[in-house]
């Protein structure tokens, strides 16, 4: 699991064995965390080397949204 100084979090099985999750938060115009998008499927639909092309994803939606609360989107 990434912890929170990463911009996001990689859960493997951390909370329901056969699970992962991808998550990000999502800031507010002060900079506070208000809400998150987070991604999660079983552990053999989620194979290990495509997690880096989800937190990309992930990553960049959170940015978006974060970009559009901020008015820059």
């Amino acid at each position: 699991m990434h912890g929170a100084g990463a911009g996001y979090a990689v859960a493997v099985e951390g909370m329901e064995p056969g699970l992962i999750a991808v998550g990000a938060p999502v800031h507010d115009h002060l900079g506070d965390v208000v809400d998150a998008v987070n991604v999660s499927a079983p552990v053999f639909r989620m194979p290990p080397d495509a997690v880096p092309q989800v937190v990309d994803a992930v990553v960049n939606a959170a940015n978006g949204l974060s970009a559009r609360l901020n008015g820059a989107g």
